[in-house]
């Protein structure tokens, strides 16, 4: 939508006048914002009794109120990457923001998997995001040097292929890293016994194929948080839930129990939204073809 000259930020259905030029950037149609200002100038919109992202003052102040009872610490973590060939800025980017601790990396979907699988049979040495590797021989002295943590999945269906790819270049680089490779994701040495029990496709009951390009089953949070309590400096996995990477970091740092289902529940919300990398902050936005020069 056209910024007027008074400037507008649509916010929920309909757009409202923006009376401060300051926000005239701050065009969304149909969502809320996700930065921290205020979607409007109150002094311009008196009657306004919401604040960021549409939540009402009182419940903002609320939420503050409990913030400050759970206590001051917090855990500082980007995501670097949204899906396998997202930029390569974003890794450099986080690395110089003060008091980054750790930097995560989502490479994988099942169509992902499935290129991963294809290569690794053409090459056994391969089947992992290779951009992973060459990003890691860019900021890993960095990273050594300020304590900063790389959780990713980049091993894809070979993440012992990809350690061995980044314990290489720490050694080229001199660098004592310590690397967790996390797998057991990878289930084609089963099918043999599953088809024997008669297993049959979830959806449409329909007898198991007779040959897969692959098979792997999700893993969680808990191995990441397990590698992080050996002091690992890089963990690599294989398929995990997306949001398990930020998770289990969180579960490391805060020491949750595996019962805490509200804080784990939060966790993995801030995990999908990390996970997504720029894509959370309109990536994805349904919009695209009316910003200029796009």
């Amino acid at each position: 939508a056209a910024v007027e000259d008074l400037g507008q930020v649509a916010h929920g259905d309909q757009a409202r006048k923006v009376r401060d030029l300051r926000y005239r950037d701050h065009v969304f149609r149909g969502v809320a914002e996700l930065h921290g200002r205020a979607d409007r100038a109150a002094s311009g919109d008196p009657g306004c009794g919401r604040g960021p992202a549409g939540i009402s003052r009182k419940a903002q102040a609320g939420l503050e109120r409990q913030m400050k009872a759970i206590g001051e610490r917090t855990v500082r973590i980007g995501g670097a990457s949204g899906f396998w060939g997202d930029s390569s800025l974003g890794p450099r980017q986080l690395v110089e923001v003060a008091g980054m601790q750790y930097i995560s990396f989502d490479y994988l979907a099942e169509l992902t998997m499935s290129i991963l699988a294809s290569a690794k049979a053409k090459k056994p040495e391969l089947g992992y995001a290779t951009d992973f590797v060459e990003v890691v021989r860019e900021i890993l002295p960095a990273c050594f040097k300020r304590g900063i943590t790389l959780v990713c999945n980049a091993g894809g269906m070979n993440p012992n292929a990809c350690g061995a790819a980044v314990r290489n270049i720490a050694a080229e680089l001199g660098l004592n890293v310590r690397i967790a490779v996390i797998d057991g994701d990878d289930i084609m040495s089963h099918f043999s016994a599953l088809r024997e029990r008669g297993t049959r496709d979830f959806y449409t009951g329909r007898p198991m194929p007779e040959s897969f390009g692959s098979a792997n089953a999700y893993l969680g949070a808990l191995p990441i948080t397990r590698a992080l309590a050996q002091g690992a400096n890089v963990v690599i996995t294989g398929r995990v839930v997306d949001s398990a990477m930020v998770l289990g970091v969180l579960i490391h740092e805060f020491g949750w129990s595996m019962d805490d289902w509200d804080r784990l529940a939060a966790g993995s919300l801030a995990g999908h939204i990390i996970e997504c990398g720029c894509q959370a902050t309109g990536g994805l936005y349904t919009d695209w073809d009316q910003i200029p020069n796009w």
